[in-house]
């Protein structure tokens, strides 16, 4: 199973060119695989450093399909952000360190996309390494807190 992040463009007077053709519709919806780590991340984070089962960690009486995650995630995918104690239950325990420095390389890998894809973030097309980091950095930190955005700067 595969998560996905949809994004929906609804705009007044819009058309969109689609292959050779101009749509009127005023709406576009975009779907992109989504890491579900970073769905899982603040759950980690409120779980207050405790092993926890997984099971017990995903609970959110406002989002309570929230726990199907735990199907799309494997203990190898937790340790990136956590430790992990071995059982069938995926009894886990934030832990920062790992979890930026799993950050550091989602944004190195965005980088690179944003290379091999030759998308440049301004209107200069020559950005240096610092600039294609800072931008990446901005790209990652849209799906995660504020403090875990501030230690991956």
């Amino acid at each position: 199973s595969i998560l996905y992040e949809l994004y929906k463009v609804k705009e007044k007077q819009v058309s969109w060119f689609v292959n050779d053709s101009v749509v009127g519709d005023t709406q576009l919806s975009i779907s992109t695989p989504l890491d579900p780590l970073f769905m899982i991340i603040p759950y980690l984070v409120q779980s207050r450093n405790r092993f926890c089962p997984l099971d017990q960690i995903l609970v959110d009486e406002m989002y309570p399909s929230v726990i199907e995650l735990e199907n799309l995630i494997t203990e190898d995918q937790l340790s990136l952000v956590g430790e992990v104690k071995s059982s069938s239950d995926k009894i886990v325990r934030f832990d920062k360190i790992k979890t930026i420095e799993w950050l550091v390389k989602k944004v190195a890998n965005v980088v690179q996309q944003l290379r091999d894809s030759e998308i440049s973030p301004g209107l200069n097309s020559a950005l240096t390494d610092d600039e294609y980091n800072r931008y990446a950095c901005g790209i990652v930190s849209d799906y995660i807190s504020a403090s875990l955005s501030s230690d991956l700067h």
